[in-house]
């Protein structure tokens, strides 16, 4: 597997993810067809023979993100009890205002991808 992604230019992979990126929004717009906007740009870029496996598996791990985002939420609320040390640690570390900022945008991103596809 790492021998194909080493014969792909490294331009040709970062034009798939963007336009992968595109594809999603357009998608969350409008409520589907992503994977058939990919099918002439992914078969522009490496070729029309990889170009159905390579969206069939993209397809199979962005359904899997549910059960993942579920599990890694369990698994952070159950660690707070222990950073926290059963209640006997009043916070874990110090978090400057400013980082508010960046983890906003990052929660208001997850929040419309996770409420928009499941």
């Amino acid at each position: 597997m790492f021998d194909i992604l080493q014969a792909i230019p490294t331009w040709y992979l970062v034009g798939l993810f963007l336009a992968s990126m595109v594809a999603f929004v357009i998608s969350t717009i409008l409520g589907g067809g992503g994977a058939l906007l990919l099918i002439p740009v992914t078969s522009a870029l490496i070729g029309t023979s990889a170009a159905p496996p390579v969206i069939n598996l993209g397809n199979f791990i962005s359904r899997l993100n549910g059960s993942w985002i579920q599990l890694l939420v369990g698994t952070f609320l159950i660690s707070i009890v222990f950073q926290y040390r059963f209640g006997k640690v009043e916070k874990s570390f110090n978090m400057p205002k400013l980082g508010f900022v960046p983890l906003g945008l990052i929660t208001v991103f997850i929040r419309s991808y996770l409420f928009d596809h499941f």
